[in-house]
């Protein structure tokens, strides 16, 4: 048998804990990691007053329903040109250009999966209990 070490006081000592512990403590002030946070977090309050994306990201919650079909649009909306900029800013970011890959990805596995059932003259019915607002499944079936 192996010889592992019990990882149930995990989160009350070891490498993990105080990994998490120094992640958790707050930055020496004015240090350049605190100003970078400090400028993000005013930043992000800026683009909230200007950016429709933004502003539906801490109204609703940046991963909600309602923010990735706003993603999903991808139309940058907001308060004058610098509104729109900022939030076409947003809506390139890696992480929803990433979000707008995996629902044509889905799409397309469930493309395939109808024709294949088609194909074999079976029905195709898709439940899906996750799915939120699920737009991407609505659109698939288009």
């Amino acid at each position: 048998p192996l010889d592992r070490a019990s990882l149930l006081d995990a989160d009350k000592l070891g490498a993990t804990c105080a990994e998490s512990e120094a992640l958790a403590a707050p930055l020496p002030r004015n240090s350049l990691r605190d100003l970078y946070w400090r400028m993000t977090r005013a930043s992000m309050g800026l683009g909230k007053n200007l950016s429709e994306g933004v502003k539906l990201g801490f109204d609703t919650g940046f991963d909600s329903g309602s923010t990735l079909d706003y993603v999903y649009r991808n139309t940058p909306t907001g308060k004058g040109a610098l509104g729109r900029m900022i939030d076409t800013n947003y809506l390139n970011s890696i992480g929803w250009r990433g979000i707008r890959q995996r629902k044509l990805n889905v799409e397309e596995l469930l493309r395939l999966a109808m024709t294949r059932l088609r194909d074999e003259q079976r029905a195709v019915r898709i439940v899906d209990i996750a799915a939120g607002h699920g737009r991407y499944i609505l659109e698939a079936l288009q």
